[in-house]
């Protein structure tokens, strides 16, 4: 699999659902969850130029020399078969929840195509669904490493 696949819902890790609680945390505490530029995102060189141009006032920007620095590869995607997907950051997996119906945009269940500076998207009843899930899988104990033995995707509409 390579960084410009969309990874399938089963093949979600770790990475994917910490990704999506710190979307959904974003998404109560400021209405919404913009892609902009996010420090606490895993992002490559590539992403941060195009976020900074598109988004020039994004919340929580830290200014300083080490931002936007050379992606490493100890930083991909890591699935749930244990593969790690080189090149692939937070903004794919974003990219990646879209394209399973995770995220709303204007009301509207939005794919990938929709993922870009400036847009405000929300949790669809499907990514709310899953998003409860994690929930109660991380109160249970649960690592978001191994949420993807838990997930019940019929339950999520997925």
């Amino acid at each position: 699999m390579d960084m410009d696949s969309y990874i399938p819902v089963p093949l979600f890790g770790k990475d994917h659902w910490s990704t999506l609680a710190y979307a959904e945390i974003v998404m109560v505490e400021c209405g919404g969850f913009q892609i902009g530029f996010d420090v606490r995102m895993r992002q490559c060189r590539r992403n941060y130029r195009v976020m900074r141009e598109m988004c020039r006032r994004p919340k929580r920007v830290k200014q300083g020399p080490d931002m936007g620095c050379m992606w490493e590869p100890k930083y991909s995607t890591a699935l749930a078969d244990k593969q790690t997907v080189d090149g692939h950051d937070d903004w794919h997996c974003i990219q990646d929840m879209a394209e399973a119906g995770f995220f709303t945009a204007g009301g509207q269940i939005v794919g990938a195509e929709a993922c870009e500076p400036g847009v405000i998207l929300h949790l669809s009843p499907a990514g709310r669904a899953v998003v409860e899930q994690i929930r109660a899988h991380k109160a249970a104990g649960g690592t978001f490493g191994n949420f993807h033995e838990t997930l019940k995707l019929e339950t999520a509409g997925v």
